[in-house]
């Protein structure tokens, strides 16, 4: 952690060399790595409730409950990926967690 601040306050107090930029430059892509790593495993344990709870809770609502059919091939599949990347993308974005870059 100290190393990570030691380069930040390098490149705001002096000028860096090709060298600092490449090491600052692979030290925010590592940090974007885990964060949409992160945010990715987390999007996963999410999918589940948010598609059958708040999505299909209105089909399932009803009396009888309805029945949904896929139309397409890998119907099922796509819904489920489709509803894990828009949880992804929404909560690997920076301002869905107050994450802004104050440098």
């Amino acid at each position: 952690m100290a190393h990570k601040d030691n380069i930040l306050n390098e490149s705001s107090d002096k000028e860096m060399s090709f060298f600092d930029h490449l090491t600052d430059l692979r030290l925010r892509i590592m940090w974007i790595v885990i964060g949409l790593v992160i945010a990715c495993i987390a999007a996963a344990f999410v999918t589940d409730f948010l598609l059958y709870n708040i999505l299909l809770a209105p089909a399932n609502n009803v009396t009888p409950p309805l029945k949904l059919q896929n139309i397409r091939p890998f119907g099922q599949a796509l819904l489920y990926f489709k509803v894990h990347s828009i949880n992804y993308g929404y909560s690997s974005h920076p301002d869905s967690m107050n994450m802004k870059d104050h440098g």
